[in-house]
């Protein structure tokens, strides 16, 4: 962790709501940006960005992250798909609906015990430092960051084809990994 990202935290862990300025001013874009690929709703990503500030200073303590920007990103997207999942039946997202539907063939589906779903993250990270910086890198912005093809084709330099073909690969790997490692697809 970075010392900055220290002081942040132990900014959070002494109470000083001045934190919370300085995080926004650090993070809020990267977290804004999250939401808004999930949402496509600038209020709404303003709205997760914020509950995911006040989450995490309502819960450090007793949680204490290795990695700032990692806890904040995780915060906001979840929040951003359980905004969206909420508002699915009214309005759907094809971008979304899209990703969600590419990589259900390849995860399960989450709702089981805390034994299976932490067996699923830990194999996911084993999964994930298999493969190349690059392949890596395409596979999270998709479906962590929720990226769009273009918008990933353009950051990496590469065709939208090539893109699209780099994770049709990693998500055949992940689900013939997740098989060899015992669990259910």
């Amino acid at each position: 962790m970075s010392s900055t990202d220290e002081r942040l935290v132990a900014g959070f862990l002494s109470r000083d709501e001045s934190i919370l300025e300085e995080v926004d001013k650090k993070y809020g874009a990267y977290c804004r940006t999250i939401a808004i690929h999930i949402l496509n709703n600038h209020t709404e990503a303003q709205d997760c960005t914020t509950d995911a500030f006040m989450h995490a200073w309502s819960h450090i303590p007793p949680d204490m992250p290795r990695s700032l920007f990692a806890y904040l990103a995780r915060l906001v997207r979840n929040l951003a798909i359980d905004l969206y999942r909420k508002k699915r039946a009214e309005k759907r997202s094809l971008h979304m609906e899209t990703l969600l539907s590419e990589i259900e063939d390849c995860i399960p589906t989450p709702g089981g015990d805390i034994t299976e779903e932490i067996a699923l993250h830990d194999a996911l990270n084993s999964f994930l430092s298999t493969l190349a910086p690059l392949q890596r890198r395409i596979f999270v912005r998709r479906y962590f960051y929720a990226s769009t093809i273009s918008e990933i084709s353009k950051e990496y330099g590469i065709t939208d084809s090539a893109t699209k073909t780099s994770l049709h690969r990693t998500r055949t790997a992940l689900k013939a990994y997740l098989i060899k490692k015992g669990i259910q697809i």
